[in-house]
C-alpha cells in the first residue's frame, strides 16, 4: 500500500468538524478552527470581526498554536506534541463585573460552553481513524481554565473565557490507501 502523509491541521480540521455540541440557546455550536501562531490566529479573528455576514462566527472558537512538534522515527506516522490548545467563547459581559463564580454556575460559560466543547473534542480525537487511541480520558495533556478579565489585546477588544489544553500528547498513525 502506498504512503500518504499524515497532515495534522488536516486531522484536527476533521476532529473539530465532527464535533457536535449543544448550543444553550438551541441548535449546535459551529465551532471555528485556527490552526496557526498566536499573531495569525489573532489576525484571522480581526479578519471575522471586519466582516459583516462573518463576524458572528468567530466563536466558540478552537485555536490549535503553532509550532508544533511531531516526533519522527516511531512506529506510527509520528508523536504529536501539542504546546497549546485554547478553546475560547466571548464572557456573558464586557464590564467585568461578572464574578469568577458566576461563569461556573448552571448558566456559566464553563459549564454551557467551554467544558462541553473540551470534552467533545477529547472524544472525538480519540475517536479519529489517524489517533492511535480509544479512550479520551487516556490522551495525555494538562488543562487550564483562565475566566476573562481583559481583552485578547489591543486590536481585538473581545473579552473571553477559555480553556487551554496545554502539552496535549498522542501518536499520529499514517493514512494507508489501497
Amino acid at each position: 500500500m502506498p504512503k500518504v502523509d499524515t497532515i495534522l491541521v488536516d486531522v484536527m480540521k476533521e476532529v473539530v468538524a465532527s464535533m457536535v455540541v449543544a448550543n444553550p440557546l438551541g441548535g449546535n455550536f459551529s465551532i471555528n478552527y485556527e490552526p496557526g501562531r498566536s499573531n495569525q490566529i489573532i489576525a484571522s479573528i480581526i479578519d471575522l470581526d471586519n466582516s459583516i455576514t462573518m463576524k458572528g462566527l468567530k466563536y466558540p472558537l478552537l485555536a490549535m498554536v503553532m509550532p508544533v512538534r511531531i516526533s519522527k522515527g516511531t512506529p506510527f506516522a509520528g508523536m504529536v506534541r501539542i504546546p497549546r490548545i485554547v478553546i475560547a467563547t466571548l464572557t456573558k459581559t464586557r464590564l467585568g463585573n461578572e464574578t469568577v463564580l458566576s461563569k461556573y454556575d448552571s448558566s456559566g460559560t464553563f459549564k454551557t460552553i467551554l467544558y462541553p466543547i473540551y470534552n467533545e473534542f477529547l472524544k472525538r480525537l480519540a475517536m479519529h481513524p489517524n489517533i492511535n487511541c480509544s479512550d479520551p480520558e487516556s490522551i495525555e495533556h494538562e488543562m487550564e481554565d483562565n475566566p476573562g478579565q481583559q481583552p485578547i489585546t489591543e486590536s481585538l477588544t473581545d473579552y473571553i473565557d477559555s480553556i487551554e489544553i496545554l502539552n496535549l500528547k498522542f501518536n499520529l498513525l499514517q493514512t494507508k490507501t489501497c
